[in-house]
């Protein structure tokens, strides 16, 4: 699957809007918050930001926060623009 950029920088914004480092999220949370695309393109995203370590959680099951690493990557990719 081609990865969306756009919805990795979503994803990452919702996830540190969300976050506190100690609750995590399910993956249904997440669904429901992206209605536009498919669920198996959100858990394929949610994988990648774990994989990268860009986000904590547990492939297929929730998340937990943004890692240092995936904020600095979100502080690059803030801006809508780029």
């Amino acid at each position: 699957m081609k990865l969306n950029y756009e919805l990795i920088r979503q994803l990452l914004l919702a996830i540190e809007a969300d976050s506190n480092g100690l609750q995590s999220f399910s993956l249904l949370h997440y669904q429901t918050l992206f209605t536009g695309y498919n669920p198996i393109i959100i858990d394929y995203h949610l994988k990648y930001l774990i994989d990268a370590h860009l986000a904590e959680g547990k492939v297929h099951c929730y998340v937990l926060d943004i890692t240092p690493k995936g904020r600095d990557y979100l502080n690059n990719v803030r801006d809508d623009s780029i």
